[in-house]
């Protein structure tokens, strides 16, 4: 799976099953190689014009009680940019929470744990059936 399908993936999962919550996922990863040289730098410009950050996560998610996770994705042996490092470090030093995860079940068991059982009930539920409280909560490290 590439990182944008991954990345889709989420968000499709996130909008449905957390509606409540905002899912932002970046521009960062638009292939620009079928654009022209020219149209390319002028794209670029203005991105950076209108505040493009490189290094800026995959995904920002907007929880409840102003809490905002930042999540970079990455698949099989992928790792951060050095603009992707030096971006995690500047939002962790201002207080952010910052992960770099690389698998759906990974997001949505950080996702869960910032959101707690109730949250977790609901997407399990879903997907499994009848799960107990108590069962969630072990799976998940509630």
């Amino acid at each position: 799976m590439s990182e944008e399908t991954l990345q889709a993936t989420i968000i499709a999962i996130g909008k449905e099953f957390y509606p409540e919550l905002i899912f932002v996922g970046s521009t960062n990863g638009i292939n620009l190689s079928k654009l022209s040289p020219k149209d390319r730098a002028v794209l670029l410009k203005t991105l950076y014009e209108q505040g493009f950050v490189k290094g800026h996560e995959d995904l920002t998610i907007y929880l409840p009680n102003n809490e905002v996770l930042h999540i970079e994705l990455k698949v099989g042996k992928n790792k951060q940019s050095k603009d992707q490092v030096s971006y995690q470090q500047k939002l962790e030093n201002l207080g952010h929470t910052y992960y770099c995860l690389n698998d759906i079940n990974d997001v949505f068991k950080t996702l869960n744990k910032h959101l707690g059982v109730k949250y977790c009930t609901k997407l399990l539920e879903a997907y499994n059936g009848n799960m107990s409280k108590e069962m969630i909560e072990q799976q998940y490290s509630l």
